[in-house]
C-alpha cells in the first residue's frame, strides 16, 4: 500500500548541498555560523576578500577542514563580521580583523609606527598569536 506523502520541497541530493548549510549548524562555534551567514548574503569570494583570504580557506572552515591557524581565522572573522574589537598596547582600539593584519607584517626599519607594532606583536601583547621573541 502506497504512504501518504505530503507535497514538500525535494532533499538535494547526497554530495550536493551547500558548504554553507548541513546537519549541526546550531553545534557549529558562533563565528563560523556568521560566517556562513555572510556567505549566503553574498558568496565565498566577496567574504573571502573582506577578509583578506583566499575563497578556498573560507571553503574550508565552513567545512571544517581548515588546516591552519584557526584562533586567527576566529579572530578576523569577529573582527570583520562580528565587531570585535582589541585594546592595543600601540593603537588603541582597532578590531580584531586589523589585530592579526599587524601580527603578519615584516618588519620594516624604515616605518617606526612598524617597527613599534612589530615590536609589541611579539613583545607580550595579550592579543598575539605569535608570542615573545
Amino acid at each position: 500500500m502506497a504512504e501518504n506523502l505530503t507535497p514538500g520541497p525535494s532533499p538535494k541530493p547526497s554530495g550536493q548541498a551547500s558548504p554553507t548549510q548541513g546537519e549541526g549548524e546550531d553545534n557549529k562555534p558562533d563565528w563560523i555560523q556568521e560566517l556562513s551567514r555572510q556567505c549566503d548574503a553574498s558568496s565565498q569570494r566577496k567574504v573571502a576578500g573582506r577578509l583578506g583570504v583566499s575563497p578556498a580557506v573560507v571553503n574550508q572552515l565552513l567545512k571544517n577542514s581548515y588546516p591552519g591557524d584557526m584562533v586567527g581565522m576566529e579572530a578576523r572573522v569577529r573582527g570583520e563580521f562580528m565587531a570585535l574589537v582589541v585594546a592595543c598596547p600601540v593603537l588603541g582600539e582597532l578590531s580584531s580583523k586589523d589585530c592579526q593584519q599587524w601580527q603578519r607584517k615584516t618588519f620594516a626599519a624604515t616605518n617606526p609606527l612598524r617597527v613599534q607594532m612589530y615590536r609589541a606583536c611579539r613583545g607580550g601583547c595579550p592579543h598575539s598569536s605569535l608570542g615573545g621573541g
